[in-house]
């Protein structure tokens, strides 16, 4: 009879302790899988995001994009963070390249991510993301991660999903090509598919070629031509977009996607101290001016341009993006430092200036805390012993510092 009640005890006792196990507070579970839904509205995007955790969502920051405005919705069971993106009624300026243009009345869109994309703060490590895509059945969509699907399933952190590249409309072509998805929107009175193709394939793999890689396994293009495009392009995570001219010059095209391409290294694959201010032109004379200097080297144009070269917080000072006569300094003067060094190397070490680029990016990618700063650019040069260290300093100090001209 002390058997059986003692048995019975025990079964009475676990199962308490697994209904108050049950019942009482439990550990938050971190999310494995994000969810954004996202429905095109008048002018602008309703995004709503869930996740298969039990933490609550904290929600990092809203849009950077200065042209556009983010509004916090009340939540709903389902999707407990919920917010709407819409343009800024503000006259924009017109620079060289806009990464985010609503036209939703043409039917089209392009924006970079960190314009519309919030995240939280599980999103640190990669996660299994999901965007859908609602709304306007006769619209596509393509990004850095995939094309063509309104339901787009991929691996990614944070700083890789606002990172990224994202377009879609009713007017948006969409091709699959070698290196991923190409996507046209506008007209190219000048070029056809097969010419932008042969474009690309020419200067991509140039590119390839001066950093010794492979294509990434996905990437994706957009290259817009309107009446009021302005010439330009900007870099994204395993993408870039070229605003188009309509009376594009053929070396015009084949100089930017050189240009931006290269970014995907000198640029994208660097580890850049946060921007407070025009503090990036500290070495935008590097990141941009030197990919310049390749993207004419790599196409054989004679570098003529002439311009005045002012000193480094005169420039800090004035820059502007909506200003050529200051915007286009860091390139012009950083092609030519890069043309200076890269003769120097040459001369000193038999090497050149691109052995220096790729032992940059191999310490960035191996090291997070190796930030790209002119100590460590140097440092490079002098450990490596391509150049005269005391000679490299003070083309350095001449030409940015000071502003001297060439």
């Amino acid at each position: 009879m002390y058997y059986f009640d003692n048995q019975i005890m025990k079964h009475l006792f676990c199962i308490v302790f697994v209904f108050l196990s049950a019942c009482g507070p439990q550990p938050d579970r971190a999310p494995k899988k994000i969810e954004y839904m996202i429905t095109l509205q008048d002018n602008g995007f309703l995004v709503e995001i869930k996740h298969d955790g039990t933490q609550r969502l904290n929600i990092l920051g809203l849009s950077r994009e200065p042209s556009l405005e983010s509004k916090i919705l009340r939540g709903t069971e389902e999707y407990p963070v919920r917010y709407t993106v819409t343009p800024k009624k503000l006259p924009l300026p017109r620079i060289r390249a806009l990464p985010t243009i609503f036209d939703f009345e043409n039917g089209f869109f392009q924006t970079v991510g960190h314009a519309f994309l919030m995240c939280t703060s599980q999103m640190d490590s990669k996660k299994s993301i999901r965007i859908t895509w609602k709304g306007r059945s006769n619209w596509k969509f393509a990004n850095s991660f995939s094309a063509t699907q309104n339901e787009q399933n991929f691996e990614a952190n944070c700083d890789e999903l606002r990172a990224a590249l994202y377009t879609g409309g009713s007017e948006l072509t969409l091709y699959k090509t070698w290196f991923g998805v190409l996507a046209l929107i506008g007209e190219f009175k000048t070029l056809d598919i097969h010419d932008i193709e042969d474009a690309l394939k020419r200067n991509m793999e140039r590119v390839l070629e001066f950093w010794d890689s492979e294509p990434d396994e996905h990437y994706f293009i957009a290259l817009s031509s309107k009446k009021d495009t302005a010439f330009g392009g900007t870099a994204h995570l395993r993408s870039f977009q070229i605003n188009l001219p309509e009376d594009l010059k053929p070396y015009q095209l084949d100089h930017l996607i050189t240009h931006e391409y290269f970014h995907n290294w000198n640029g994208l694959r660097i580890n850049q101290l946060p921007s407070v201010n025009n503090d990036h032109l500290d070495v935008w004379w590097f990141v941009e001016g030197f990919t310049d200097y390749y993207a004419y080297l790599l196409n054989k144009i004679p570098d003529t341009e002439v311009f005045q070269n002012i000193g480094l917080a005169e420039l800090k000072q004035k820059y502007s993006d909506t200003d050529d006569t200051y915007s286009k300094i860091p390139y012009i003067q950083g092609r030519r430092i890069a043309g200076k060094l890269d003769g120097k190397i040459r001369t000193h070490s038999g090497k050149e200036l691109k052995h220096v680029m790729h032992e940059i990016i191999k310490l960035s990618e191996k090291n997070p805390n190796y930030y790209l700063t002119r100590e460590n650019i140097l440092g490079v040069i002098c450990i490596g012993g391509y150049m005269s260290c005391t000679e490299a300093t003070e083309i350095l100090r001449n030409h940015v510092d000071l502003g001297m001209s060439f």
